[in-house]
């Protein structure tokens, strides 16, 4: 058994079906940011995308007409690798 390190993460538990169909929810408030929240939170758990790859997404890596993304990142320590 190894010993547990300090920072070291532990496994979280996955959302029950209950738990998901509450969270994802479309919200009462039809404002920006409950709007915005919503539809990261059903990005997330419908596609499992992560949150990295959330963020990085741009338009041009969307193909609607096919309902499509294309994830694609650079790790920072490649790049310094190949200077």
């Amino acid at each position: 058994l190894m010993p547990f390190i300090r920072g070291q993460v532990t496994d979280k538990k996955p959302y029950t079906k209950e738990e998901l169909e509450t969270i994802l929810e479309p919200p009462d408030k039809r404002d920006f940011t409950h709007m915005r929240t919503w539809a990261i939170l059903w990005t997330l758990a419908s596609t499992g995308m992560r949150a990295r790859e959330l963020r990085e997404l741009r338009i041009e890596n969307v193909d609607f007409s096919n309902m499509l993304s294309v994830l694609c990142y650079v790790e920072k320590y490649a790049i310094l690798s190949a200077l």
